[in-house]
C-alpha cells in the first residue's frame, strides 16, 4: 500500500489520529528529540505523507503534546467529579495524579522542566497552555477537598498551594525515585498532609 492509498483509505480525520496516537508513544517513551523519520515509521506512514498535514516536525510534536495533555485532563476529570466522602476522594483522586505523572513518560517530564525560550515557539505554546492547566486543575481539586471537608468558600491560598506542591509531577517523580515509594503509601501519605492542611486551615 503506497501513502495515497494509506491516506485515501484512512481518510485525514482517521490518518491524523494515527499520527498522533504513534507521536504520543514515541514522545512518552524517547522524549522531546523524536524525528519525523521516527514517527512516520511508528505510525507506518513515509514521511512526506507527514508533511502534507502537518507544517513541521515541531508543529506536530506540538500537537501530539496537547493531545496528551487534553488526555490527561479528562482522566483526572473522572476522579474530581465522583462523590465519595473527604478522605476517600482525596485517595482516588491523588492516586490517579501519581498515576498519570508516571504514565506520562519523558516528552511531558521534558516540557514541565523546560524554560519557554530553550522550546521551539509551537512547543513553548503547548508549555504556556500546560501550566495554565495545571493552575486550573489545582485550583478545582483545592476547592472541591475544601468544600468536601464542610468548609465555606473561598478556599484559602495555603491549601491551594499543598495541593500544588504536593501533586506536581516534581514531586511525583522525586518520591518514586528519589526516595523509592510505592504508589500505595505514596497516595495514603500525601493524603494524610493534604487532609492534616484541610484540616489546620479551617477558620
Amino acid at each position: 500500500m503506497t501513502d495515497l492509498d494509506v491516506e485515501l483509505d484512512d481518510g485525514p480525520g482517521i490518518f491524523r489520529a494515527r499520527v498522533l496516537r504513534a507521536t504520543r508513544v514515541l514522545l512518552a517513551e524517547k522524549g522531546l528529540a523524536v524525528s519525523m523519520d521516527d514517527i512516520a515509521a511508528a505510525a507506518g506512514v513515509g514521511r512526506r505523507s507527514l508533511f502534507r498535514h502537518f507544517d513541521n516536525r515541531d508543529a506536530l510534536v506540538a500537537a501530539a503534546l496537547r493531545s496528551s495533555l487534553g488526555w490527561y485532563g479528562e482522566r483526572l476529570a473522572d476522579d474530581v467529579e465522583n462523590d465519595a466522602p473527604l478522605d476517600a476522594w482525596l485517595l482516588d483522586v491523588i492516586r490517579r495524579v501519581h498515576e498519570l505523572h508516571l504514565g506520562s513518560g519523558r516528552a511531558l517530564w521534558q516540557l514541565a522542566s523546560s524554560f519557554d525560550d530553550d522550546l521551539p515557539p509551537e512547543v513553548a505554546a503547548v508549555n504556556r497552555y500546560r501550566r495554565a492547566a495545571r493552575r486550573k486543575w489545582t485550583q478545582q481539586i483545592a476547592e472541591e477537598a475544601w468544600a468536601r471537608g464542610n468548609n465555606p468558600a473561598p478556599v484559602p491560598d495555603e491549601v491551594v498551594d499543598a495541593v500544588a506542591l504536593a501533586l506536581s509531577s516534581f514531586a511525583t517523580h522525586s518520591m518514586t525515585y528519589d526516595f523509592k515509594r510505592k504508589l500505595e503509601p505514596l497516595t495514603r501519605h500525601t493524603a494524610a498532609m493534604l487532609e492534616a492542611v484541610i484540616t489546620g486551615s479551617r477558620r
